[in-house]
């Protein structure tokens, strides 16, 4: 009996890596099922939604052992979701023991994040390519870069110090349009405000969060894909509401590129 509740806590806590790192809730379902049925509990049910998860396991014997599991943080990393799917592979051909498994785990969540100033030239890079798709000049995107680099440095702080992201998303919203449009007024002859702000602002779409709404929904998951619908729509109103405020101190300013 004691192993039963061994691999029902692993199989939940890898569960919960995969979906605090942005996996889907199918994603999830499989991960747990996949390790139970690896160290020999192939009855398994398991629910998940974007803030629980619920798994039941049941022995040979027909007896059920049960846990949940509250999910209070969601964020995107793609590279641990990676390192957990080639894991979760190990352990389906069966050539991985419990005890390994574990050590593999405190690998994958000890593994430094990438270097802050590679993730804010590659955010910066993204915004100015926005800019460029959405009309803007090539001399838009030097200013769309500065945006972006320090909008991806203002947003992993908030995220340091565990702001709600809804208001991170308000103050980030602002900044990105208050900044986008300060800096086209350098050489407002020369530079597009709207543009400059329209490619910035796209870094903070939630476009994981709506894509896995959808697949959620299509999958046949309807109360995790509203939720995560819900999480976005709540991401976008965040940065609608900072933009506006934004664009209102500009209009009052007389500043607006």
């Amino acid at each position: 009996m004691k192993e039963i509740h061994v691999v029902t806590r692993l199989a939940v806590d890898i569960g919960q890596i995969v979906l605090e790192s942005g996996g889907e809730t199918y994603r999830v379902e499989e991960s747990i099922r996949v390790v139970c049925e690896a160290y020999g509990f192939p009855e398994t049910q398991s629910y998940v939604v974007p803030t629980g998860i619920m798994a039941t396991i049941l022995d040979h014997s027909g007896r059920p052992t049960s846990i949940v599991r509250r999910i209070r943080s969601r964020s995107t990393h793609f590279e641990r979701l990676a390192a957990m799917n080639s894991l979760l592979l190990q352990i389906q051909e069966k050539s991985l023991r419990m005890n390994e498994v574990r050590s593999e785990l405190k690998k994958i969540l000890q593994k430094p994040p990438r270097n802050a100033f590679i993730m804010a030239t590659s955010a910066g890079a993204m915004t100015g390519f926005f800019a460029l798709f959405f009309g803007g000049t090539l001399a838009d995107f030097v200013p769309a870069f500065i945006v972006g680099c320090t909008g991806k440095l203002l947003v992993s702080y908030f995220s340091k110090l565990n702001v709600n992201d809804f208001f991170s998303n308000i103050v980030a919203g602002a900044y990105v349009m208050l900044q986008s449009h300060l800096l086209a007024l350098l050489l407002p002859k020369l530079l597009h405000g709207d543009k400059i702000a329209t490619g910035s602002i796209m870094l903070l779409v939630p476009g994981l969060a709506i894509t896995n709404a959808v697949r959620d929904s299509i999958a046949g998951d309807l109360l995790a894909g509203v939720a995560r619908g819900i999480e976005a729509t709540l991401v976008a109103v965040g940065i609608a509401f900072g933009s506006g405020i934004a664009l209102q101190i500009l209009a009052l300013l007389g500043a607006r590129a």
